[in-house]
C-alpha cells in the first residue's frame, strides 16, 4: 500500500514540474511573439521562398507554352490581351511574364505585326516604364501610321509623366478612334494645364449630346470617369461622386475607376460608403489598401465592447505587408502610390512615405502623385522637402484644391 502511495507521489510531482514547464514555456514565446511585434515595422519573411510559395499557390494559371513559339498571330495577340486585361483586373505580375513568353519571339522578328509592339507598349505602360513604352509605340506607328489607337493610348504615357501638351496633341491625332474619347482625353489634358473648369463644361456637354446615341459603355465608362476626375481635382465632390457612380454603371469592375471613387469617399470622409463598395470590388492590392483604411476607421469607432473581436483592418494589415514586402523583393523600381498611401494611411511612416513619394514622383507626375508628396511632407513635417513639387504646381498652373491647400499649409 506504501509502495503505491510513494509511486503516485512520485506520478503527481512529476506532473506537477512538467505543468510548470509548460506554463514558463508558453509565458516565455509570448513574451518573444510581444517583442518582436513591438520592434518590427513590417513582416519580414524569413527568405524569399516563405513569401514566393504562398503567393505562387493562391491561384491557378493556364500555362501559354503551346502558342508562345507558334506562328499563330491572332491566337497568340488573342490570348496575350486576355493575360493583359487579367493583370488589369487583379494586379497580378505573373499575368506580366505570360505575357512576354507570348510577345517575344515576335518582338525578334524585322516584319513584327503592329499589333504586338502596340500591346509590348501598353505593358510597358501599365509598369510605368514610361520610356521604352514610348519607344514601343513610336516603333507601332513606325509600322502603322494609321492606327490612331497608337496616338491615344500615348497620350495618357504623356499625362502620366507630366507632359499635358504633347498629351493634348496626341488626344488630337486619335479624333478618328471616337468623338466622346477625343473630347475625354483632351478635357482630361486641358484640366492639367489651368483649364479645368473650361475642360469640364467641355465633356459635361459632350455627354449630354453623345451619351443616348453612344453603345459603347466603354466609351461612356472612360468619359465619365474623366469628368469625375477632373471634378474631384476642382473641389466639386458632389458632383465627382455622381459621375463616378456613372462611369461604375458602364466599367463596374474598372479598377482605376474603384480606385479613385474611394479615394473621394475617403477624402469626404464617408468610409461607410467606401466599404460597401470595395466589399463586392475584385480584389487587387490598390483596392485593398483602402480597404484597410477604411476598415481601421470604422473599428477604432465601434463600440468597446466588442473589443474580444478579431481585428479585421489587423488582418489586412499583414496581408499588405507580405504583398509589398513581395514587391520590395521583385521589382527594382520605385513602388508606387498604393504602397505610399499605405506608409501614411496604415503604417503611420511618414518619413518613409515621403522618401517613396519623391522617388515615384521622379517617375509619375500626375496631380495624384503631387498630393501624395505634399501630404508625406507635411505630416513628417519636411515642408522644404517637397520643393520639386511645389515648384511644379506653380509652373503648371493646376487647379486642384486638395493641393492648394497643402501648398498653403506647407508654405507658411
Amino acid at each position: 500500500m506504501r509502495a503505491v502511495s510513494n509511486t503516485m507521489h512520485r506520478w503527481l510531482v512529476a506532473a506537477c514540474v512538467l505543468i510548470i514547464l509548460c506554463v514558463i514555456n508558453f509565458f516565455l514565446l509570448n513574451s518573444k511573439n510581444i517583442q518582436n511585434n513591438n520592434s518590427a515595422t513590417r513582416y519580414i519573411p524569413k527568405d524569399n521562398a516563405v513569401i514566393l510559395n504562398k503567393v505562387t499557390s493562391r491561384s491557378n494559371f493556364s500555362t501559354p507554352n503551346q502558342l508562345a513559339n507558334t506562328k499563330d498571330l491572332t491566337g497568340t495577340l488573342q490570348l496575350a490581351e486576355n493575360y493583359f486585361n487579367q493583370l488589369r483586373l487583379t494586379g497580378d505580375s505573373r499575368y506580366v511574364s505570360y505575357i512576354q513568353l507570348l510577345l517575344n519571339p515576335w518582338l525578334k522578328s524585322s516584319s513584327v505585326d503592329h499589333n504586338i509592339v502596340l500591346l509590348q507598349a501598353l505593358v510597358y505602360q501599365y509598369q510605368h516604364e514610361f520610356a521604352k513604352s514610348l519607344e514601343q509605340f513610336d516603333r507601332a506607328l513606325q509600322l502603322n501610321s494609321e492606327d490612331v489607337r497608337t496616338y491615344y493610348y500615348r497620350a495618357y504615357v504623356y499625362l502620366a509623366m507630366g507632359k499635358p501638351k504633347l498629351a493634348y496633341a496626341d488626344c488630337i491625332r486619335s479624333f478618328q478612334l471616337s468623338v466622346l474619347l477625343t473630347i475625354s482625353c483632351t478635357s482630361l489634358a486641358e484640366s492639367r494645364m489651368g483649364f479645368a473648369q473650361k475642360a469640364s463644361e467641355k465633356l459635361f456637354l459632350a455627354l449630354q449630346k453623345i451619351e443616348a446615341q453612344t453603345n459603347s459603355s466603354q466609351e461612356l465608362g472612360e468619359a465619365f470617369f474623366t469628368l469625375a476626375q477632373i471634378e474631384f481635382q476642382r473641389g466639386q465632390f458632389q458632383s465627382a461622386d455622381k459621375n463616378f457612380q456613372q462611369a461604375l454603371i458602364y466599367q463596374p469592375n474598372n479598377i482605376s475607376i474603384l480606385t479613385a471613387y474611394t479615394d473621394l469617399l475617403l477624402h469626404t470622409q464617408k468610409h461607410t460608403a467606401a466599404k460597401a463598395i470595395l466589399d463586392k470590388a475584385p480584389t487587387h492590392s490598390y483596392l485593398k489598401v483602402r480597404l484597410a483604411i477604411t476598415t481601421q476607421h470604422l473599428e477604432r469607432n465601434k463600440n468597446l465592447f466588442n473589443f474580444w473581436k478579431k481585428s479585421k483592418s489587423n488582418v489586412l494589415e499583414k496581408e499588405l505587408d507580405e504583398h509589398f514586402t513581395l514587391q520590395n523583393i521583385l521589382d527594382d523600381k520605385p513602388l508606387g502610390r498604393d504602397y505610399i498611401l499605405y506608409l501614411i494611411e496604415i503604417k503611420k511612416l511618414y518619413d518613409k512615405a515621403l522618401t517613396a513619394a519623391l522617388k515615384n514622383w521622379t517617375i509619375h507626375q500626375e496631380p495624384e502623385d503631387a498630393y501624395l508628396v505634399l501630404k508625406s511632407a507635411q505630416l513628417s513635417q519636411a515642408p522644404k522637402k517637397s520643393k520639386p513639387v511645389m515648384e511644379w504646381v506653380q509652373k503648371s498652373a493646376l487647379e486642384d484644391s486638395r493641393i492648394d491647400d497643402l501648398v498653403s499649409k506647407l508654405s507658411i
